[in-house]
């Protein structure tokens, strides 16, 4: 009995673990408008300082932003 006490134990302490640390947070970053001369732009991320990183690509030259 003292097994079955300590096993239900342990389940309701995993379910309330869970419970906590179940939903998800975030948040939804505008990256703005990218040149529209360019032929093909990709953002890669948001580097430490907050700035987007990624590439740009257009029919005479490659640039990172």
């Amino acid at each position: 009995m003292l097994k079955l006490k300590t096993l239900l134990n342990s389940a309701v302490l995993l379910s309330y673990s869970s419970l906590s640390y179940g939903s998800m947070v975030y948040s939804l970053v505008d990256l703005g408008a990218l040149d529209a001369n360019s032929d093909y732009s990709m953002a890669a991320g948001i580097n430490n300082v907050g700035t987007v990183a990624g590439i740009s690509l257009n029919n005479f030259a490659q640039q990172v932003f």
